[in-house]
């Protein structure tokens, strides 16, 4: 009843006692199930987190590039963002999905919903690849304009920063991706005459000690998404197990469809697609940064 393996021997010598331990042995099935219960949960867990953050980092990009283009955005009840460009209302709704299982499906569905609203251009922004038949589709049934993956790259192209995040956004490689122009075309490039600060100039301000570590991380893992955001996506911040066994500062997992020498080895030799960052502030914590580095590398070496 308890489901002890068939080769578990019992100790008969003392029955008492070993009815005394049989009462109280949990049933392994069941604490199996439990525990399988739990890994699932946790998981789910984390990946609603991922898939949540990761719809709010493409609407604050988006919005980051409105912002440039016209001053008068606002947030609707109805849709993710309304401006007015020359006299006229567009209304913008915001779409990115984990992959493109039944995407025609839920592109319908958000048409459906949109079509509530009242506006001269009703526009669905897809941070995924659209073919042309379904935004002709939707176009033709329920006069909505369609911006997919290649329309948004060719809209960041004037802004590197905000590519280079919504690249670092995407599961695929971009590499073989053909730029198109978004239709209608709403705003008109133009060149950005602010300087802003280099990364150099950024880490070099950044004062010392631990209460200045969060704007170190926060720089650094800017820098990476932009050095190597057309390789990696996922970058998970700072996570640590409850009991505390593991803390790494950044993780990312390789893109699919990625090929590159670098990445290849990593695949091949460790075989794993998920890469692992410790950022080290190397000032007054020296010493502690690079033993928790050290340890790290030995906890997550192979084998």
């Amino acid at each position: 009843m308890k489901n002890l393996p068939d080769d578990y021997r019992l100790d008969t010598r003392n029955k008492a006692w070993m009815y005394r331990q049989l009462m109280y042995v949990p049933n392994i099935k069941i604490m199996e199930q439990i525990a399988s219960e739990i890994g699932n949960t946790l998981k789910r867990n984390i990946l609603q987190k991922s898939n949540m953050m990761r719809g709010q980092t493409f609407a604050e990009l988006f919005r980051r590039y409105l912002i440039t283009k016209c001053k008068n955005i606002a947030e609707e009840k109805l849709c993710d963002f309304k401006c007015n460009v020359d006299g006229k209302d567009i209304c913008f709704e915001l779409k990115i999905y984990n992959s493109d299982y039944a995407i025609e499906k839920n592109i319908k569905r958000a048409c459906e919903r949109l079509l509530r609203l009242k506006g001269d251009n009703l526009i669905l922004v897809i941070g995924n690849i659209v073919s042309k038949e379904i935004k002709a589709n939707c176009f033709e049934t329920y006069g909505i304009n369609i911006w997919d993956v290649k329309n948004l790259l060719w809209l960041f192209e004037e802004y590197s920063d905000i590519k280079n995040e919504f690249i670092s956004l995407l599961t695929y490689s971009v590499d073989d991706l053909q730029l198109e122009i978004p239709e209608p075309q709403l705003f008109e490039e133009k060149q950005i005459e602010k300087r802003e600060r280099t990364w150099e100039e950024q880490l070099k301000d950044i004062q010392p000690g631990k209460e200045f570590f969060k704007e170190y991380e926060k720089i650094c893992t800017e820098i990476l998404k932009n050095v190597l955001g057309e390789y990696l996506s996922l970058w998970a911040v700072q996570e640590h197990s409850n009991d505390g066994l593991y803390c790494f500062d950044l993780c990312c997992k390789i893109k699919n469809g990625v090929n590159q020498d670098f990445f290849n080895t990593i695949q091949n030799y460790f075989n794993t697609k998920y890469i692992v960052f410790e950022l080290g502030q190397f000032t007054r914590n020296y010493t502690q940064t690079v033993k928790r580095a050290a340890d790290n590398k030995r906890r997550y070496a192979p084998g």
